[in-house]
């Protein structure tokens, strides 16, 4: 019997791996996957067909999807990326994340379009997946190690290949663990390294054998993006430092997040310190590039005669300025603790600012959290993300992640517990970027800083902010769905028109999309995430109200006092936002 065929730009296969049984198998790409694209379409409509809402999500009945999409692997600059998506154990909405460098590629040159990983092994295993087939390994010599020791153990077990992986917090169940693959590149929201600790699933090593020749049309449309591209001051910046440069000009707008949301001002030398574009004053610094990417927006540190992923614009924030730290070499040894132990530096960074708040007002004593933090010195960080990792001590309740802390310490300490869902407020302030309040208080899966929070050059205008946040939503799940860097087409940085969106998905693919039917899909994506967090919650609206400090305590730049209030926006949203 003839199966399915497929248009370019997918392998056409799905590798299901059955945990509980040990088996793996190889089977054709429904064809109505296809109607929402790949990556972060195709994941949710995954879990959406096999995944109950109320399902437990570090039980076996919960399902991993990983999903490439059309445009990964291919010659289009900035298309290295994958998604990852279950059920998240820190919101328990539909969660997912992303990340870039090589195994994206390397998963659709293995021939899969996907992964889907079901129950739950008796024993730590790896996934080995090799130019089309694929074979479950055993992990107990590996279970228990670091990021960094399980890539490199790995590769000694099956040679060149590209790993994704769990740190030992991903192992211990930390609802806030990440999965990290080729060294440092992080899917790090939503927890997904506790589900595959739950999973007993320790890594996934990919090796393609499938080699990627593009045609004429890719090449052309290849070549005109990277001038575009390469033109753009925000790509130059980020070739340079990466994110989190200048920090003193975040600062001055008023967007910088200072001692737990709660401060305006800080010292400019402060600010001024911890950027990146002065991180290499303390350690050596030197950028690297996801494949088929022309930017190179990833930092590579050297100290201590270790080479590492340096610390981005989220991690700095969070683990500096939000907690008033002003030393590079104490954010630096955060970064490494976390990196290492797969931990969310967002989280981690929302968790110590958080403490620190219940310290200062007497709610929690140093002596119960086990270690001495004070507001401005990072020095006792590295020893309580371990605590976390291993969930040791008062690590044991803080792996919980900061809504479920809170609510467990009790009185005044959920003011201080910056979220929305249970996912940590990022570190954009919504008070100057109201646009981003009204993002983290309506995304399915809780407060992230991507997802339509930056504005798309080309897109229709709108009469309103939440009607150009509908858009914005929809696009976002269009170039994840694809899947690309939204760097490539965020203003501030590639700034590429969403007309080459069409364009790319024509090249890569055949397929014939305008940008109004790309809209559609979009919001079909985003209604499908919708839907099921509203059955995971039991709720009828989706929107949440942010950390009352936001409407509370103001900003003020300019003379004018600025503070965000969702309530103000909702009904025009849910108006926009409506089927």
């Amino acid at each position: 019997m003839v199966g399915p065929s497929y248009p370019p730009g997918y392998a056409g296969k799905v590798l299901k791996v059955d945990l509980s049984s040990g088996q793996t198998k190889t089977d054709d790409l429904p064809p109505e996957a296809m109607r929402f694209i790949g990556g972060s379409g195709m994941a949710t409509w995954f879990i959406s067909k096999m995944v109950e809402p109320s399902v437990d999500p570090l039980s076996e009945k919960n399902v991993v999807v990983f999903c490439a999409g059309p445009v990964t692997g291919t010659s289009i600059p900035m298309s290295s990326r994958y998604v990852v998506a279950s059920k998240s154990p820190l919101t328990g909405t539909l969660g997912d994340a992303d990340a870039g460098g090589f195994w994206g590629p390397e998963l659709k040159s293995a021939g899969f379009d996907a992964i889907l990983v079901t129950g739950k092994s008796r024993k730590p295993v790896f996934l080995w997946v090799c130019d089309g087939g694929a074979e479950l390994k055993d992990a107990r010599d590996i279970w228990g190690l670091d990021l960094q020791k399980t890539e490199e153990e790995i590769r000694r077990i099956c040679g060149d290949c590209s790993v994704l992986s769990i740190g030992p917090a991903g192992e211990n169940l930390v609802k806030f663990s990440v999965i990290s693959n080729d060294g440092g590149r992080v899917a790090g929201r939503s927890g997904l390294g506790a589900v595959l600790g739950s999973k007993g699933l320790k890594a996934i090593a990919v090796k393609g054998g499938q080699k990627y020749t593009p045609t004429q049309a890719v090449a052309d449309l290849s070549k005109e993006i990277l001038g575009h591209l390469l033109e753009k001051d925000g790509v130059k910046r980020l070739s340079k430092f990466g994110t989190g440069s200048f920090l003193e000009n975040h600062l001055a707008r008023g967007n910088l997040p200072l001692k737990n949301w709660e401060q305006d001002e800080w010292s400019e030398d402060s600010a001024r310190r911890i950027s990146a574009n002065r991180l290499s004053d303390w350690v050596k610094v030197k950028m690297s590039a996801c494949k088929y990417c022309p930017v190179g927006c990833e930092k590579r540190i050297e100290w201590d005669g270790i080479e590492e992923k340096g610390p981005e614009y989220e991690t700095i924030a969070a683990l500096g300025s939000l907690c008033l730290v002003d030393d590079p070499m104490a954010i630096v040894k955060a970064n490494r603790a976390c990196n290492l132990l797969g931990i969310d530096t967002i989280e981690a960074g929302t968790l110590m600012a958080f403490l620190m708040e219940c310290v200062e007002k007497k709610i929690l004593s140093r002596e119960r959290i086990g270690v001495q933090l004070y507001w401005g010195s990072g020095d006792s960080f590295p020893e309580l993300i371990e605590m976390i990792a291993y969930r040791q001590g008062f690590g044991n309740i803080l792996a919980e992640g900061v809504k479920k802390v809170a609510e467990l310490v009790g009185g005044d300490a959920p003011k201080f517990a910056m979220h929305v869902k249970g996912a940590p407020i990022c570190m954009h302030d919504p008070r100057v970027q109201q646009d981003k309040g009204l993002n983290y208080a309506t995304l399915p899966s809780g407060a992230y800083h991507g997802k339509g929070g930056s504005n798309f050059v080309g897109l229709p205008r709108s009469e309103s902010l939440a009607g150009e946040l509908v858009k914005r939503q929809n696009f976002a799940e269009i170039i994840d769905s694809l899947v690309m860097c939204s760097f490539a087409f965020e203003i501030w940085a590639g700034g590429l028109p969403v007309d080459f969106i069409p364009k790319i998905l024509k090249s890569v693919s055949g397929l014939e999309l305008s940008l109004d039917d790309l809209d559609k899909i979009g919001g079909e994506i985003f209604n499908m995430k919708v839907a099921f967090t509203k059955a995971a919650l039991g709720r009828d609206k989706i929107g949440d109200p942010l950390p009352e400090r936001f409407e509370k305590v103001p900003r003020v730049r300019g003379g004018v006092a600025f503070t965000f209030k969702v309530e103000n926006y909702l009904e025009d949203y849910y108006r926009h936002r409506s089927p």
